[in-house]
């Protein structure tokens, strides 16, 4: 058997497995420069990968609630010598924390994301200078690597910030406006994990309502109520040191949602759709998984779609 036959089989197998050619590929190399919406968002991404046999690998220079503003200013802080530049997550349990610089000087990085902090998603002028300068440092230390937009997604009904009468859908609207303006003047790529965050809301079996009698007082540890068709992880028990205490989290995405933003990523990154895709988590069923993957894969398919003007 020649040579040729050989590579002619491999081609052919190929074609009709496409992670069979992506097995031998080098690993996606992919640095996060968020919050924990990023961690959120990429939970199931290397899952996702591996079972079309492809790598993907993730390092995070995350830190909690942190804005655009603020990743800017400890990178400016860390070019100066000043110790409020590292912020990020030590290299080793119990070693110093980094600044952005030692991230993206451990590349090469093949994709950089960045994102804005959820408080502030919907607010365009938060976004500036700040992003922009961010990206304009990314690329001076990683020149190499696409920096991509990470969309984030609108909090769940019952958050208290729509008290005042403002709602989900218009807060994803907002958030979708100062994205892909910022996107716009980057001339990078979005990913639209809030976009799939919305279509798969509009569907009756993720769309959650609060049940009206429910009261958190009645609640007493280590309960949680049923919270069905949710995306967020909603009610939940903060254990501490000083005790326990029952609160809302209605901003964080659950098992469902950091699912749904890994369909999103792996689609986004890979422009293979991720609808039939083996991996589920446990704790997902089949019929979910399909929903969640055929929503993400309609974000991914509108991702050029404007928003309203």
């Amino acid at each position: 058997m020649n040579v040729r036959f050989l590579l002619i089989i491999f081609l052919a197998a190929s074609l009709s497995f496409p992670g069979l050619a992506a097995e031998s590929a080098k690993p996606l190399r992919i640095l996060t420069v968020g919050n924990s919406f990023a961690y959120n968002a990429t939970k199931f991404l290397p899952e996702l990968a591996a079972s079309t046999g492809r790598q993907v690998q993730i390092a995070s220079a995350n830190f909690r609630g942190c804005s655009l503003e603020l990743h800017w200013k400890t990178a400016q802080a860390a070019e100066a010598g000043r110790q409020e530049g590292a912020i990020y997550p030590p290299a080793t349990p119990g070693g110093a924390k980094r600044s952005l610089r030692d991230f993206l000087s451990a590349g090469p990085w093949d994709i950089i994301t960045i994102q804005q902090a959820s408080p502030l998603s919907n607010d365009p002028s938060s976004y500036r200078p700040f992003g922009p300068n961010l990206a304009a440092y990314i690329r001076r230390y990683a020149p190499d690597a696409e920096i991509v937009v990470h969309q984030t997604w609108a909090y769940r009904s019952d958050d208290p910030r729509f008290k005042d009468g403002s709602t989900p859908a218009a807060m994803h609207e907002a958030i979708r406006r100062a994205y892909h303006s910022l996107a716009d003047e980057l001339g990078a790529r979005l990913v639209p994990v809030g976009d799939a965050f919305a279509i798969a809301g509009a569907d009756p079996q993720w769309t959650y309502r609060p049940d009206p009698d429910f009261d958190p007082r009645a609640v007493r540890y280590p309960d949680v109520p049923p919270q069905p068709h949710s995306l967020h992880v909603g009610w939940r028990w903060f254990v501490k040191p000083t005790g326990t205490k029952f609160a809302l989290d209605a901003r964080h995405a659950n098992l469902f949602g950091q699912y749904l933003g890994s369909c999103v990523f792996f689609e986004f990154l890979f422009a293979q759709s991720v609808v039939g895709n083996p991996f589920v988590p446990p704790g997902i069923t089949a019929g979910q998984a399909r929903s969640l993957q055929e929503a993400a894969h309609q974000a991914v398919a509108g991702v050029h779609t404007k928003p309203a003007s």
